[in-house]
């Protein structure tokens, strides 16, 4: 049996990336995408957002991962 190595990318809007990061928080005031980075050597997708200093209280550090990966995989498709 051949094996074939298929690539696949997914498109999101920006704007529905910033929607999710703020619905997953609960934020109160708008979030801003400021830079997405890929890096091939771990498989890990980085995202760096701004939002307002008092909704950085409010941003859990240990949110289920799957989960947010499993949304924005809905969102591109």
């Amino acid at each position: 049996m051949r094996k074939m190595k298929v690539k696949i990318e997914l498109a999101i809007a920006c704007d529905l990336l910033e929607d999710l990061l703020q619905s997953r928080y609960n934020l109160t005031s708008p979030v801003r995408l400021t830079k997405m980075e890929h890096d091939e050597l771990s498989d890990l997708c980085a995202f760096e957002f701004d939002v307002e200093a008092e909704d950085s209280a409010l941003i859990g550090r240990n949110w289920d991962d799957y989960a947010f990966s499993e949304d924005l995989i809905g969102e591109a498709i």
